[in-house]
């Protein structure tokens, strides 16, 4: 496939027609004669002028088109580096808003943490009040057992005493040795 020729823009010259030679000279290949009259005058400034203008025209465009572009990256540029203050005025008050979230989440954050910290303080209490108990019932149990233990060898001395009595008053009876349980310790 092959692709197409660039297109060659076509330029228009506008070609003015040659100034009219002075109505007094018969002869066209003569310059014009100086102007006698402010008419005349007027007439050659403005073809002077018109001269100028289109020797300056092709600069003019180069030169104009050149800065046209600038002007456009200009205000490009412009337009990109400009706020627009509405949505200055909207994004701000966005992030009011957005912080006013943040700082009553943080109150609320504060105010939990402040309520575990009480709940804390208080179960630390019941807590150190449990262990008190607990150690005055371990106090109570350990005094029990001691007299447990206590008793316990005192049924075992007495036994022992009774049987030692018993085997004394019988020594052939030893039905009365059986009952007795045996408690070692």
């Amino acid at each position: 496939m092959t692709t197409p020729a660039p297109t060659i823009p076509k330029f228009h010259i506008k070609r003015e027609a040659p100034p009219v030679a002075d109505e007094l000279s018969d002869d066209e290949d003569e310059a014009p004669s100086p102007p006698r009259q402010k008419s005349s005058q007027n007439y050659a400034f403005e073809q002077s002028l018109q001269h100028y203008k289109r020797k300056a025209e092709p600069v003019k465009t180069e030169v104009g088109a050149k800065k046209s572009k600038k002007e456009a990256s200009d205000k490009k540029a412009k337009a990109s580096n400009t706020i627009d203050m509405a949505d200055l005025v909207r994004s701000n008050e966005a992030l009011k808003r957005s912080n006013d979230e943040v700082v009553r989440s943080n109150k609320a954050v504060i105010a939990a943490n402040e309520n575990t910290v009480r709940a804390n303080e208080a179960l630390g209490k019941e807590l150190r009040k449990a262990t008190t108990t607990i150690n005055s019932a371990l106090e109570v149990v350990s005094a029990v057992w001691q007299q447990y233990q206590t008793l316990l060898e005192r049924d075992i001395f007495l036994r022992q005493q009774e049987m030692r009595r018993r085997g004394r008053d019988s020594d052939d009876d030893d039905e009365y040795n059986d009952d007795i349980p045996r408690i070692s310790v």
